[in-house]
């Protein structure tokens, strides 16, 4: 039964994923992709009303940025902005069942012009929005960021201060937190990982 109830925890989000330990142990070893920001792997990024689901993982390239190294997603605005946009970029829940640490990837934000100039840098702590655990919706943090028309390039990627970062989230009575230690008032206390599944939406 309790076999049986933590794997129908994991499929209600995104699907079991790797353990935060064997994330971070993976990461201590890690070799940057790149000697300059501007090798890169860029993918093409193209605005439109879609959203862009995908995983930064262990198999993900590494990169160490000015911070601290980290696994990214990196991409390339074609065609260049003619106008500002906006991104919302979201984090989902990591889950790995009863007794483990789910955890989330808390995503920074740089922002680069076509001569790979900075032109910000959001590491600012991203927004729980609080669904219940199954419900229709997932569990996710959110990030929007309005990218001004120069902005070629963007790069998602973490921090040492916000791998330290903590997510609060506060249950509903009604919601079955499997696998989840919650405080005397429901609140549950999720840690910062290295690795993640996102999706981006460019409008």
């Amino acid at each position: 039964m309790r076999a049986c109830l933590a794997i129908l925890f994991c499929i209600a989000f995104t699907g079991c994923a790797q353990t935060i330990e064997s994330a971070k142990q993976a990461q201590s070893t890690a070799r940057s992709c790149c000697t300059t920001i501007a090798q890169l792997p860029y993918e093409d990024l193209e605005p439109n009303n879609h959203q862009l689901t995908f995983d930064i993982n262990t198999n993900s390239p590494y990169f160490n940025f000015e911070s601290g190294g980290s696994y990214f997603k990196a991409f390339s605005l074609k065609p260049s902005l003619k106008s500002d946009k906006k991104l919302s970029l979201k984090s989902y829940i990591q889950t790995l069942g009863f007794g483990r640490k789910n955890y989330f990837f808390q995503p920074a934000l740089l922002l680069l012009d076509n001569n790979f100039q900075v032109i910000a840098n959001s590491t600012s702590i991203s927004e729980l929005i609080r669904n219940d655990l199954f419900s229709s919706g997932d569990v996710v943090l959110n990030k929007s960021v309005d990218l001004p028309a120069n902005v070629q390039y963007l790069i998602i990627y973490t921090t040492p201060q916000l791998m330290d970062a903590k997510t609060l989230y506060q249950f509903n009575q009604s919601t079955y937190a499997s696998g989840v230690v919650l405080s005397n008032d429901g609140i549950a206390d999720f840690p910062s990982g290295p690795v993640g599944k996102l999706s981006i939406k460019l409008q």
